[in-house]
């Protein structure tokens, strides 16, 4: 069986001979699925350091409402799993987009790591587009003003339109967006590009 730590823990040394420990509970910022062993899959939580554990006494409806993790690949440590590498990234784009946007924070359904290694990119999944890309080249608030501005232009514009991909992560002057167009008469959809200069 795997231990899964609920509590955070910390050790520090401050000069000259005294040590400072801190305690407190795990606060989880996503979830995702995984394989304990020869078990089914169970929803495990992860916090802002990486760390994955079970979610115990939590008020409810907490765990249902945060977004789901992709893009990851889980490996072993110990009796446990190793800390996902680039949660405090995740962390800080949910954050912001709490605080700033609750409505879409909200509607954030997964969100992948699969290209932050290598592109520096957070991709999401969300009710209102299919396909949100952030990048960490820029500070996640002015990415996530421009996403809402985005929405609600292509909402007033194109009723109807669902919207495949928003790319956030090329900078501040230009939002290139994909929408899926409602179906012409014989049932097809049509994808069109436009781009747009907050």
């Amino acid at each position: 069986a795997i231990e899964l730590a609920e509590k955070a823990a910390g050790v520090s040394r401050k000069f000259p001979d005294t040590r400072v420990v801190r305690s407190g509970e795990r606060l989880p910022v996503a979830r995702l699925m995984a394989r304990v062993g020869d078990g089914p899959a169970e929803a495990l939580l992860a916090a802002r350091d990486g760390v994955l554990y079970k979610g115990r006494g939590y008020p409810p409806g907490l765990e249902a409402g945060l977004p789901w993790l992709d893009g990851v690949r889980l490996s072993r440590a110990g009796a446990g799993f190793a800390p996902i590498e680039g949660m405090e990234t995740v962390s800080d784009l949910l954050e912001q987009a709490r605080t700033d946007a609750p409505e879409l924070y909200r509607d954030i359904r997964v969100v992948s790591l699969e290209r932050l290694a290598e592109d520096g990119v957070l991709l999401a999944r969300m009710g209102a587009a299919e396909r949100v890309r952030f990048g960490t080249r820029e500070g996640f608030p002015a990415q996530i003003r421009r996403l809402e501005w985005t929405l609600g232009r292509l909402r007033a514009e194109n009723p109807g339109a669902r919207v495949r991909s928003v790319d956030l992560s090329i900078g501040a002057t230009q939002v290139p967006v994909t929408l899926d167009e409602a179906p012409a008469a014989r049932g097809a959809r049509t994808a069109r590009g436009r781009i747009f200069q907050p």
